[in-house]
């Protein structure tokens, strides 16, 4: 009996021992399966986030003359990338010597199968025609810069001409509050039709103001000190270049005291020129906020400087395109954001003396 006994407690502790084994197992078997299945649904998390991208990818293009302002908008543009599962790349040319046109970029934008397209023109006069997907649909356009009716684009990004014509004479009448000569050079061949736009409506807010100090029981029509404006048209010369022309005129004009810029390539050859010929007299408006303008307007070279907010433009430009691609619409336009800064610490112009 003692030893059957014994015999039935080995065998009830062998059951026991298997029993306990095999749950172990079950659980080392269970603990692999719940990690193999992590790993798979990470991975395939991984795949469907790297095929988002892939869908979705945004070009930003322009030429050398716009770079700096375009690096800007491509920050902004990027920063919000991720809210849409994009990727944005940047096309600009490498060097000075490179410098491919708008049109070389928008058929690798529409080779590459592109998501969207956002286009710094030059020219008013150039019609852009939005480049085709591999299934012939047209890729979404954003245009900035110069704005074209033709252009085939969903969206055009750019600053209100009335409203800057109005801030544009408001800031000469800051700077030149005892008038003066105010110069303005205008690219006679790619933009001359907004340029006169623009200059028509900021000539018709100076005559307003002049016309209401003449309405002054204190002021009399003859004294006031009004702003003579002069265009210096920019002529596609082979035999000497902008910047030259430029330096050639403001030597001649002796009685030049203020010159306002319509682009940003303008304000770098106009602030070049007055610290060559050392004219620190001459009160120079900028255009186009970027790293040399706002390096210029801290070191006092420009008074004054036209900023449109470029990363907030890349924002809006990526809210259009997926807007676009969700419902199949998009504002047709929106105006810019347009502030004057001035000073070493940046600030922004009060216009409130001039829009009594």
């Amino acid at each position: 009996m003692k030893i059957g006994f014994q015999q039935h407690l080995i065998s009830n502790k062998r059951k026991i021992f298997a029993a306990v084994f095999l749950l172990c197992l079950l659980i080392i078997f269970g603990f692999i399966l719940f990690y193999i299945f992590k790993i798979f649904q990470i991975t395939d998390q991984n795949s469907q986030q790297e095929n988002n991208f892939l869908n979705h990818h945004i070009i930003i293009a322009g030429g050398r003359n716009n770079a700096d302002y375009l690096r800007q908008v491509y920050e902004g543009a990027a920063a919000v990338a991720g809210d849409y599962s994009a990727v944005v790349e940047l096309l600009l040319p490498s060097s000075q010597a490179e410098d491919d046109s708008l049109l070389s970029k928008l058929e690798y934008a529409s080779a590459l199968g592109a998501s969207g397209i956002i286009a710094y023109i030059d020219s008013d006069s150039q019609i852009v025609q939005a480049p085709k997907d591999v299934f012939n649909g047209e890729i979404p356009l954003v245009c900035l810069g110069q704005q074209n009716p033709y252009n085939d684009s969903i969206c055009y990004i750019g600053p209100n001409k009335f409203e800057l014509g109005q801030i544009l004479a408001k800031t000469a009448v800051l700077l030149c509050p005892d008038g003066g000569n105010l110069l303005i050079p205008v690219d006679a061949v790619q933009n001359r039709e907004a340029s006169g736009q623009l200059i028509g409506n900021m000539n018709q807010a100076l005559n307003e103001y002049y016309a209401r100090q003449a309405s002054d029981e204190e002021t009399s029509a003859n004294s006031v000190k009004r702003i003579n404006v002069q265009i210096l048209e920019l002529k596609n010369d082979p035999t000497i270049s902008p910047d030259d022309f430029i330096r050639q005129e403001i030597i001649a004009r002796h009685d030049i005291n203020c010159v306002l810029c319509l682009s940003h390539a303008d304000t770098l050859r106009v602030a070049q020129t007055v610290i060559d010929l050392n004219r620190t007299s001459i009160a120079v408006i900028g255009f186009e906020e970027s790293e040399k303008t706002l390096d210029l307007l801290q070191r006092g070279v420009l008074q004054a400087l036209v900023s449109f907010n470029a990363r907030k433009t890349g924002e809006l430009a990526m809210a259009q395109i997926f807007e676009y691609i969700k419902n199949g619409n998009a504002n047709v336009y929106i105006p810019n954001d347009i502030r004057v800064l001035r000073g070493k610490n940046l600030a922004e112009i009060d216009f409130k003396a001039v829009e009594k």
